[in-house]
């Protein structure tokens, strides 16, 4: 017997077996916590994912550090 859990996912809501979303954060926090195994198997582009947010916070702390407000 099947459970079936409620999800916010449109492609879930459409019938879609599998998300590219779906369980990247749970991933992301596995990979983190040195669970490698188990975050490859939750989701393969978690690491993907945090090298993405470290550049692009890298790139936005530079861009803070070069640029001057006033206001």
């Amino acid at each position: 017997m099947a459970t079936h859990s409620f999800s916010l996912c449109p492609i879930h809501g459409l019938g879609g077996d599998w998300c590219p979303g779906c369980g990247l954060g749970r991933a992301m926090k596995l990979m983190i916590m040195g669970k490698w195994g188990t975050s490859w198997e939750m989701h393969p582009l978690a690491g993907f994912a945090w090298s993405v947010l470290l550049i692009r916070i890298f790139q936005l702390i530079k861009q803070l550090k070069t640029k001057q407000y006033y206001g």
